[in-house]
């Protein structure tokens, strides 16, 4: 999700580990620019119904209201960052998330008169809940392309807590060239006609499904959010086109209220099973080749552990 510019949703209780995610993430991504300006590239701050504008977006700047003009001092907050992590999103104050929509979507922050670039590669946020019946919270969650539900640590998997060894290893982190890599040979990856069938056939079964539902529904901008999504899941797994393992992150992407979660999946794994086939366990497509985003980067990329009942082709 952050490969491909877009935002991520995590749903869980508290003590799931949700702002440990995000900070990992961030550790993965090395985004000061080329020319090693010291601005710090992750903002993180925990949203509550009192948290003011000033917290996120930085103070008034007294020089500029001294004539007469409104604007902030956004160095350090999240208009300046490349990544970003806010917990308790949804309990901002209207004034945050009015704001937060152009920051989200065109990646804009209207600093008084002035319309400010965002620099944002990804934004990262945490709910203990979603805004069901909170219509105007419906803009800004639709901002989230991927929600991702965080539970607790399974009974089988409790013992691997006690584990005292258990940090990640450290990791040379993707950089700004990396990332333009990523997305030059994302937009090189190809969909086949069977996959764009894959695709039709479960927006066409949504749609019926959730028909008499004012909760769920699927724009075309989501389409085309997801589209781009599946592309640069293809290329920074080696491929140069989509197969029916990106398809599966679809799973994640089409459903509004966590009671439709589970038929969502359902949906998306039944129609994945009608268009699967065997094939040989060396069949491997190459990247295409960009830039500095070498074999080795490859290898590193396509090393990440595998999201539980995720199975790659091939």
């Amino acid at each position: 999700t952050v490969l491909a510019g877009e935002n991520l949703l995590l749903i869980g209780p508290p003590g799931t580990g949700k702002s440990l995610i995000a900070r990992r993430i961030a550790d993965c991504l090395s985004t000061r620019p080329d020319d090693g300006h010291p601005d710090a590239d992750y903002f993180e701050y925990l949203l509550t119904k009192f948290s003011t504008p000033e917290e996120i977006f930085g103070p008034l700047s007294i020089t500029e209201l001294k004539a007469d003009r409104f604007k902030r001092n956004t160095a350090g907050y999240l208009p300046t960052v490349s990544m970003a992590f806010l917990d308790e999103i949804f309990k901002a104050s209207s004034s945050i998330l009015n704001a937060l929509l152009t920051i989200l979507n065109e990646r804009v922050y209207h600093n008084g008169a002035e319309r400010q670039a965002v620099p944002l590669q990804a934004l990262i946020a945490a709910s203990n809940e979603l805004p069901s019946e909170q219509e105007e919270l419906s803009a800004l969650y639709d901002r989230f392309l991927v929600r991702v539900f965080v539970d607790y640590v399974s009974q089988d998997n409790l013992p691997r807590l006690f584990d005292k060894t258990g940090d990640m290893p450290a990791l040379r982190p993707l950089t700004r060239s990396d990332l333009h890599d990523i997305r030059r040979a994302a937009e090189a990856v190809t969909l086949p006609p069977e996959i764009i069938q894959a695709i039709q056939r479960i927006w066409a079964q949504h749609k019926d499904a959730f028909k008499e539902d004012r909760r769920e529904g699927l724009s075309d901008r989501r389409l085309k959010k997801i589209i781009k999504l599946l592309s640069v899941s293809a290329a920074s797994n080696g491929r140069d086109e989509v197969d029916l393992s990106d398809v599966m992150l679809l799973k994640d992407c089409l459903w509004n209220h966590q009671d439709n979660a589970v038929k969502v999946r359902e949906m998306v794994f039944n129609t994945l099973r009608g268009f699967s086939r065997q094939v040989p366990q060396d069949h491997r497509a190459k990247l295409p080749q960009a830039g500095s985003f070498s074999q080795q980067r490859q290898v590193s990329l396509g090393a990440l552990p595998k999201i539980k009942g995720y199975k790659g082709s091939g």
